[in-house]
């Protein structure tokens, strides 16, 4: 290939003249859309299996991303013939590159106009999003629907699950919304105890996407195949394998790895599961797990050192580790006879995710994966066993994809890799580098790295309220070690978003827990008129019929822990209420196996510990980032964002606000409005002086 060609296709796709021109009513050229191109083409032209190409790259809501890394991606593949993947984190993402008309749609008309060859577009999913017929109509028994005598909503969702040509639920959500209220998805979607008939329409699905030029796949998947040896979930050995990779949502990457390969089963809840049941077979599973228990509880490190150690890693402790892969394999065969004998379809479920659960628990084990520890894990107050698979470092699984070695002659399996989000970094590109680490980047000790940062100039209005130096902290002193939340707090908070409410349009609140949501949503029953506007997630139900209330209901107030990305709701949210800074604590284990491993290299205990909640301080600032992206989302959108917790005001904190805010909106500081204890707004011209935030070391509470 031709060097520069992907740029120079590139650039003809985006001129004022070329074919994106033609098929966007006004279309004008975006110079950041376009350096954006350009840089992700280099990416693309630059990379080999020898020696392969990294672009980490952020891209802000605005500048029109999707389409900035579609055109050279397809580009790659129209002039190579490589096979290519664009990976997402969420399936509205999914949704919205394949849907007719969408970004990826556009982009392979242009490309077929520029270089003559058609390309084939295929999602990748998992099993678990396509219907099941026959897990309908079982749970249509179980709750007492005839199906004669079912709604119009359900006798239209199951005449499209009988006849649907994919059967994804990705199809009827673009067709008719969400599924009826009467099922949810998990009751429905297929398993793979199911029979292969009910399969089909799922292996199907995967031969087309392993013909294909271009998949869309999820995360999940992409570090499924990253695992496999044989790299055989998004290839065939026969086809041809995939050159590059476009990782979309980058910044949920390391989510994703965490819940795949830091598995975890309770003991307990096996234990108690299997004791309700009569059969043969789980008896002889209660008796399996009971063995693990009693073995578990044996070798409790509490027991020896009173040191309230949380976990005991099964490295360090082989033959413990060898008695429980020998239970878990003896259990094992009487599963699929206890799950045939089970009359209630929800514990069938239960017993399919725990025999699921062990088995990954022994593979793992057994390929002796560095990466992957398998430890007993105790609860703090009861010390309750768990078998968990742990790596510290989840995301470097990714880092798999590109990995190589010149001393051992091993190739990377792709050949370039895009990692782009709207959120990879916390404005800076130094920052970079975090995500870098936790992706695995440095696995390649042949690469090269292209980085940058792209924000749009001219793309929604904001203005700022900060919270009272005085105002109180969300968490008081419950006792030694626990906190809980204030109600002083939160009558701050409710007070917050009515007086946001009454200066017109729409209110979200992002909350932190359901707990946090309840207490707010009564302390503003007793403030507002009409308590009809409040919209409370309560947990129980998706997010998304709540989401419709909100855009249907004027002067709506949205409360969720749940909203804080992924949330699309352009010119509908005036007012962004964020109740609390969303710090999390890292987990104990990890944490835990983190401070042994710095130990032994000779870290001090402050670097140490530096590291640890260094990373937690870099993810708190990305999901403040992605917070407030969600009151602008569009070119002319205008929202006033609210903080409520004081401490991203302190003295002790590293967060930088201003490190939480596009670039553009920085100066809005300067002009920021401080909501008073008594409900008075202060502006900053009234002020005796403009309040300097600057940032010290943080404080954990």
């Amino acid at each position: 290939m031709t060097a520069n060609l992907i740029t120079e296709i590139t650039k003809q796709a985006f001129s004022d003249t070329g074919p994106l021109a033609r098929r966007i009513n006004n279309y004008q050229p975006n110079p950041v859309q376009i350096e954006y191109a350009e840089k992700v083409a280099s990416v693309f032209e630059s990379g080999s299996r020898s020696k392969v190409a990294v672009g980490l790259i952020e891209a802000g809501t605005g500048i029109g991303k999707t389409l900035g890394y579609a055109i050279p991606l397809l580009a790659y593949s129209a002039l190579t013939g490589q096979r290519v993947a664009i990976s997402t984190h969420t399936v509205q993402l999914q949704s919205q590159l394949l849907s007719m008309g969408g970004d990826i749609d556009t982009a392979r008309q242009v490309i077929q106009e520029l270089t003559g060859k058609p390309l084939v577009t295929a999602p990748r999913l998992g099993l678990r999003h396509f219907v099941s017929p026959v897990r309908i109509r079982c749970a249509m028994a179980e709750k007492g629907i005839n199906e004669g005598d079912a709604s119009d909503s359900v006798k239209k969702f199951i005449h499209w699950a009988d006849s649907s040509e994919t059967g994804l639920f990705m199809e009827w959500t673009a067709l008719n919304g969400e599924i009826p209220v009467e099922f949810s998805i998990r009751e429905i979607c297929c398993e793979h105890y199911l029979p292969p008939a009910e399969k089909n329409r799922y292996e199907k699905h995967k031969e087309c996407a392993k013909t294909a030029d271009v998949i869309v796949t999820n995360h999940t998947l992409t570090l499924m195949h990253a695992l496999s040896s044989s790299k055989n979930i998004l290839d065939d050995s026969d086809s041809r394998p995939l050159s590059i990779l476009v990782a979309d949502e980058a910044d949920r990457i390391e989510a994703a790895a965490e819940l795949l390969v830091n598995n975890s089963a309770s003991l307990m809840s096996m234990r108690s599961l299997f004791s309700q049941q009569k059969d043969p077979s789980s008896k002889g599973i209660l008796e399996g797990i009971q063995s693990i228990f009693d073995l578990a509880r044996r070798f409790d490190p509490e027991r020896e050192t009173n040191t309230g150690k949380s976990y005991l890693s099964l490295r360090d402790n082989p033959s413990v580790l060898a008695q429980i892969t020998a239970q878990i394999d003896k259990m094992t065969p009487l599963f699929d006879h206890a799950i045939k004998h089970c009359p209630d379809n929800e514990v069938k479920e239960e017993m399919a995710f725990t025999k699921k659960a062990l088995s990954v628990f022994n593979a793992r084990t057994e390929k002796g994966l560095v990466s992957v520890t398998p430890l007993i894990h105790y609860s703090d107050v009861r010390r309750l066993p768990s078998l968990r698979l742990v790596n510290p470092s989840a995301g470097t699984v990714f880092g798999l994809l590109w990995k190589n070695d010149r001393d051992t002659d091993e190739k990377s399996y792709l050949e370039s890799v895009l990692l782009t989000s709207a959120t990879l970094s916390d404005g800076q590109e130094h920052s970079l580098k975090s995500m870098a680490n936790a992706m695995g980047l440095f696995k390649a000790k042949d690469y090269s790295l292209v980085t940058g940062i792209y924000e749009p100039v001219d793309f929604g209005r904001i203005s700022l309220v900060l919270p009272d130096a005085q105002a109180p902290l969300p968490t008081v002193a419950s006792g030694d070690d626990e906190f809980s939340t204030d109600p002083t707090w939160v009558g701050y908070i409710a007070d917050m978003i009515t007086e946001a409410a009454g200066s017109g349009g729409r209110v979200l609140a992002l909350t932190l827990s359901y707990r946090d949501t309840q207490m707010i949503a009564d302390a503003l029953k007793g403030r507002l008129p009409e308590t009809g506007v409040i919209i409370q997630h309560t947990g129980t139900e998706p997010v998304h019929p709540l989401l419709d209330r909100f855009k249907k209901t004027e002067g709506a107030i949205l409360l969720s822990p749940c909203c804080w990305e992924g949330v699309n709701l352009p010119g509908l949210v005036k007012n962004l209420v964020i109740t609390r800074i969303p710090f999390s604590p890292p987990d104990k284990v990890r944490a835990g196996m983190t401070r042994e491993s710095m130990a032994k290299k000779g870290f001090s205990q402050q670097t140490i510990t530096a590291a640890i909640f260094g990373q937690s301080v870099v993810h708190t600032r990305r999901k403040l980032r992605q917070a407030m992206g969600r009151g602008i989302r569009q070119k002319n959108d205008v929202s006033r964002i609210w903080l409520g917790d004081r401490r991203i005001l302190g003295q002790h904190a590293k967060l930088r606000l201003d490190s939480c805010l596009p670039a553009r909106f920085a100066p809005m500081l300067e002009t920021a409005d401080t909501f008073l204890l008594d409900g008075v707004i202060l502006s900053p011209e009234v002020k005796e002086k403009p309040k300097t935030i600057v940032w010290g070391k943080i404080a954990y509470i």
